[in-house]
């Protein structure tokens, strides 16, 4: 038979227990990396981007005189990259959306070196920007790095903006940033 002294320090025991894993949860939850995206300035031009950390533009020029700003930061397990480029007003042109995927085909092949893609999402469209027009990427490298790659342009910019990652990646962390 078990006494009543026995029974208040097994209670204690189990009140314990339930802390110690009520403390776990709490920290994993706590100390889990997720992003905060914060509103920032693209160096000098008129484009805004949120971003998980606090940009430090990769500023060139292209052959064309285009305007080019790269950003790459790893937040976590995942790459966050944003490519802007203020096309120079020689290159505009009356079908904007053909240029961003011109652009686009170029990067899966000299930047992003895509092996599997699963081909170009069309149509994509801003709510609170009607004339500007995306067109989504996905694939996989051959060391097996997973890309979203989401492109924009309003035929003055074009923004490409990329997560990847060789962990599977957050849905949702990942569309606050493409979108």
């Amino acid at each position: 038979r078990i006494s009543k002294r026995e029974k208040t320090i097994g209670k204690r025991i189990k009140m314990k227990k339930i802390l110690v894993l009520l403390l776990l949860i709490y920290g994993v939850v706590a100390f889990a990396q997720i992003p905060r995206f914060t509103k920032y300035n693209v160096a000098s031009t008129s484009v805004q981007i949120y971003l998980p950390t606090e940009p430090k533009w990769d500023q060139s020029t292209s052959e064309d005189g285009s305007e080019i700003f790269i950003y790459d930061d790893l937040f976590g397990n995942m790459n966050y990259s944003a490519i802007i480029v203020k096309l120079h007003p020689t290159v505009v042109n009356d079908k904007p959306e053909n240029l961003l995927e011109s652009y686009m085909i170029y990067l899966e092949k000299a930047v992003f070196t895509l092996d599997q893609k699963a081909g170009f999402g069309k149509g994509h469209t801003l709510e609170n920007q009607p004339n500007v027009k995306g067109i989504l990427q996905m694939g996989k490298s051959k060391d097996g790095k997973e890309y979203k790659i989401m492109g924009w342009t309003d035929g003055k910019y074009i923004a490409v903006l990329v997560t990847s990652s060789l962990e599977e990646m957050n849905y949702n962390i990942q569309e606050m940033f493409l979108r």
